[in-house]
Parts: C-alpha cells; structure tokens; sequence
C-alpha cells in the first residue's frame, strides 16, 4: 500500500466511513499500527488445498511465524486468509477454517483485542452445470458448527466470521449474449465447426482466454433444431479469441439461414472489469432486467466511440 492509499483511508475514516485496513507485508505494521481505527492482519496459512493459485510463490500475508511475532497492537481486530481462487472441495474450505483458527487462538493469547476470523473468498462456481458441486448452504453450515466446537474445546469466545464470497454472489447476475456471425468447418477434431461470435472471448471474457476457464454456453432460439457438436472463436485476428470446452466440444443447434444467438451463463465475476478493446473490438451493449422491467445502461460502443480512447476525434477537438 502507497502512503497516498493509506493517507486517503485515514481521511475517509475521519469523514464517518468505517474502514479496518489489512496488514499484508511487513513494511506496513508500524504505520497501520498507529491506525486510530480498527486493523486487521492477513496471515498466509502454510496449508495445501485444490485451488486455482499460485501457492508455491505467494506473495500475500504475513507467514504463520510472523504473525504470531507481531508486536503489541491495541486495535487488532481481525485475521484474514484467503485460500485461493474457485476452491474446488467443501474439504478444502474447512481445511482452512480449521488451520486459521488455530493461527488465531495463539494470536489472541497476545492480542486479547482479536475476534473476528475473515476467511476471504475463493468459494467455487460450478460452471459445467453436469457436475455437482457443494453450496453455500451446506458449507456456511459445516463451518459454523466447525467453529462453534473448535471455540468450546479451546476454552475461548466463538468469533465473529466474515467471509468475502464475491465471485459467487455476483457471477449468476450476468448472461453474456453473442450472435453467430459464420461458420467455418472443421476436419479431424472433437468438433464439425467453429462457429464465430460477434465479440471477443479475449475481450469480454477474459478469463476463457487467461484462466481456461470453462463456461455453461446454451441456444437462444432454435432450442427444438438439431445439434453440432462445434467450437467457438471470437472476431478478433488472435489465434487464442476461442472457447473449445477444454479441446472438447459445445452443444449448438445447426445453422438453419435465421440468426442464431447464443448465451454464455454465470459471467458476472470479473469479466467487465478485465474486458479490454483488442483489435479495436467494440464493447458489447449492457442490459438490466430486472422485475420485468428491461433497461439498457450501456450503449454498444461504435467506431467513433473507440477511436475517441485513441486520440482519433476526426477533427473534433471537444
């Protein structure tokens, strides 16, 4: 964190907002310590799960040992983790919980202050819709229970949880939808054909591209046609604009001479924030449907648009 960011929390904090920062590094402990407000320390659990993350070179937290040589801070509240990204197992998430707590009593036995476990996010998305998944149900109520018994048996007060579940709340309030502009066919591969979109799987779902991420992709209309087992590519001149399901294929109906649309299901994580204009690719139109009520926010960007971000005004200074 800059001294401009921590100075801005400091001035936001003194306008009425509540703000608890994090230590993440050691650099940071005795200008956060002097916080007049409420901190909090993230610990770097020394712990292995099945998750999408780079744990053999994390660079977030403070290790286990760091932690628990902390020095004497008054306003230490909260001890956060995060275990990593789209967690794959309900075991993996209680691993941590079980593994932080006990980071946490030891922490609390030199900072009384301590009460609260934030367990961050990572929670998973089942995008392949055939496979089955754990809730978040289920999970909220194993870890209440784990806490609630591992708190007795120590001797100590259940603390607060906080949980940081963004990916999941948000990845469902999105739909992405494409039209099929071309087809092209395809010899001697688990698809018959690429089937070209209107946008860009680079720019406006990143992650097919950056993570390999695998998407729940299912018609708009001609739910009744025949099915093509086929890939998709996006409009752009990259070899990489593509989604093949992992090298094995998507289910579309057969391309009849009507426009044939296609929606890509839980795309709200991330996606709009990571989009980009790569080949001077427009930005798809954003729509609200909510209640019944439809409502466009954002327009499709037009050629004029785009070449406004470059500096291209055609001549118009304004």
């Amino acid at each position: 964190k800059t001294d401009q960011y921590l100075d801005l929390i400091e001035e936001l904090r003194a306008k009425g907002m509540t703000i608890i920062p994090i230590i993440e590094g050691p650099e940071e402990i005795e200008r956060i310590s002097k916080y007049k407000g409420d901190v909090g320390v993230r610990v770097d659990l020394n712990i292995k799960v099945d998750t999408h993350w780079d744990k053999k070179f994390d660079r977030f937290g403070l290790s286990e040992k760091d932690i628990l040589d902390l020095p004497k801070m008054k306003n230490l509240k909260i001890l956060h983790y995060h275990l990593g990204s789209q967690i794959k197992t309900q075991k993996s998430i209680l691993e941590g919980v079980k593994h932080a707590f006990s980071v946490y009593t030891e922490l609390q036995k030199t900072h009384s202050s301590i009460d609260t476990l934030d367990i961050g996010g990572g929670f998973g998305i089942a995008h392949e819709k055939k496979k089955k998944f754990y809730t978040a149900k289920v999970v909220s109520s194993k870890i209440i229970k784990l806490l609630k018994n591992l708190s007795d048996k120590a001797g100590v007060k259940h603390p607060n949880l906080a949980i940081e579940w963004g990916w999941y709340i948000v990845d469902p309030a999105q739909i992405t939808i494409y039209k099929i502009i071309s087809k092209k066919y395809i010899e001697k591969a688990n698809a018959k054909a690429w089937y070209i979109i209107d946008g860009s799987f680079m720019n406006d779902l990143k992650d097919t591209w950056a993570v390999h991420q695998k998407w729940h992709v299912i018609p708009v209309n001609n739910m009744t046609s025949s099915l093509k087992r086929v890939w998709l590519a996006g409009s752009s001149c990259d070899s990489d604009d593509k989604y093949t399901a992992g090298g094995d294929y998507i289910l579309l109906p057969k391309l009849n001479g009507e426009d044939q649309y296609i929606a890509i299901l839980d795309t709200g994580a991330y996606q709009d924030a990571l989009s980009s204009h790569h080949c001077l690719l427009s930005l798809p139109a954003k729509i609200i449907a909510h209640d019944g009520a439809i409502k466009i926010i954002r327009k499709h960007e037009t050629a004029e648009t785009i070449g406004k971000f470059f500096g291209w005004n055609n001549g118009d200074d304004k």
